[in-house]
This record gives structure tokens, sequence and C-alpha cells, in this order.
């Protein structure tokens, strides 16, 4: 069942990217504007958060993991979700436009 949150979390925060880039921001893939990137690296901090929380909540219910090693570990998982997202959300765009 771990896999299974760990899974949906990973598809909750594309979700959330998604929303916050097309209903709340006037977002224009072209990136162009500073406010543009700022919104993509918002929107990848959040989906981030989403997947680090439930990925983590999921192992601390699942394992005898300490509090302290799973904010260790929720801060890892955030961190990496949030570089690969701008790295790979970024290209993505440039190639795409």
């Amino acid at each position: 069942w771990v896999e299974l949150v760990i899974a949906g979390g990973n598809a909750l925060a594309t979700v959330v990217a998604v929303l916050l880039l097309t209903r709340h921001a006037r977002f224009d893939a072209r990136l162009f504007a500073m406010r543009d990137i700022l919104w993509l690296a918002l929107a990848g901090a959040a989906a981030a958060l989403v997947s680090a929380v439930m990925g983590t909540g999921a192992l601390v219910a699942a394992t005898s993991l300490s509090a302290e090693r799973a904010m260790m570990v929720a801060v890892s998982w955030w961190f990496g979700n949030f570089v690969g997202t701008l790295v790979v959300a970024s290209l993505a765009l440039a190639w795409s436009g």
C-alpha cells in the first residue's frame, strides 16, 4: 500500500502544479518573463511538497521511522523532487517551443 500512496502523491503533485499554472497564473510556457520562471518555481515547490508529505507520511505509517529521520527524509525528498522538476520542466518547455 505504501507504493500506492507514493504513486498517488506523485500524481496529485502533478495536478497541483498544473492547476497552479493554468488557473492562478497567466503562465507563458516560453518563459520570457521573470514572473513565468517564478510561477514555474512556485508550482514545482508546491508539487514537490505534496509528493514529499504523502510519501514520507506513508513511510512513517508503514515503518518505525522516527520523527527526526522522517523530517530528514521529507526534506531530502522535497529537495530532490523540486530540483528535478525545475530541470526537467525547464528543458521540456524550452525544447517544445
